[in-house]
């Protein structure tokens, strides 16, 4: 299934990275995914026993209380699905000149991809 996928690293960007951040795997770091699987795993474990441990009396919770649970969670079956031989780089930023910041994002990845695997002329501006 995964012949040619071996020692891949994939890119982890947008809120996958903001929560594999919180999770402690920022710092232009990249972790083998088996690892970030586990790290990820004691993230949600965590961040779900501190809201139980809360209760009913720690008021209102709103979509963003659960986001960084809600984001590990797809994020740990996406990486479920990788080669355990790849590895994943969380990232917001890349600095990529001095004082230049490159903040990627989805259609990024996508223009990439269009350019890599399309015949079909792609710009990037």
């Amino acid at each position: 299934v995964w012949q040619g996928w071996e020692n891949v690293l994939y890119l982890a960007i947008e809120s996958l990275a903001g929560v594999g951040e919180k999770a402690g795997m920022g710092g232009g770091v990249a972790v083998p995914v088996v690892e970030a699987i586990e790290i990820l795993s004691r993230f949600i474990e965590k961040k779900t026993e501190e809201d139980l441990m809360l209760g009913e009396g720690a008021g209102e919770r709103t979509w963003r209380s659960y986001f960084p649970v809600m984001t590990g969670i797809v994020g740990r079956l996406i990486l479920e699905r990788l080669h355990p031989d790849s590895k994943v780089l969380f990232a917001r930023e890349f600095e990529i000149a001095e004082d230049h910041i490159l903040k990627p994002s989805w259609p990024l990845g996508h223009a990439i991809e269009k350019l890599i695997h399309e015949t079909v002329p792609c710009t990037v501006r």
